[in-house]
C-alpha cells in the first residue's frame, strides 16, 4: 500500500507531507494510507496527479485527542527545495 506521512497531528493548509512513493503524472484513484505525527492513520485516495500537484481525498480520522475529523479534499503542491508536499488549498468534495 502507498503511504503518506503528514508532519503534523492533523491536516490543514500549510501542513507538509512526505510521500513514500512517487505518483505518476495523470494517474487517478491511487489508494493510500495517511499517517500523522501522533501515529494515527486514515484511508485516503489521490484522485488526480498533475506534474507538481495532487488532489487528495482524505477519509475521516481521529486526532491524538480523539476528535473526529470528517472526510475532506485537499490540493497539495510539491516543493522541490524541501522535498515535501504542502497542502495549499481545501477543496469542496464532489
Amino acid at each position: 500500500m502507498n503511504g503518506i506521512i503528514f508532519q503534523d497531528n492533523k491536516v490543514s493548509v500549510g501542513c507538509s507531507a512526505k510521500f513514500l512513493f512517487a505518483p505518476e503524472t495523470y494517474q487517478r484513484a491511487i489508494p493510500v494510507i495517511a499517517e500523522f505525527e501522533g501515529g494515527e492513520k486514515a484511508y485516503a485516495a489521490i484522485e488526480e496527479v498533475f506534474p507538481s500537484e495532487v488532489i487528495l481525498r482524505l477519509g475521516e480520522y481521529a486526532t491524538v485527542n480523539g476528535r473526529k475529523i470528517p472526510e475532506k479534499v485537499w490540493r497539495l503542491k510539491y516543493v522541490e527545495k524541501e522535498d515535501v508536499w504542502k497542502i495549499v488549498e481545501k477543496l469542496h468534495p464532489k
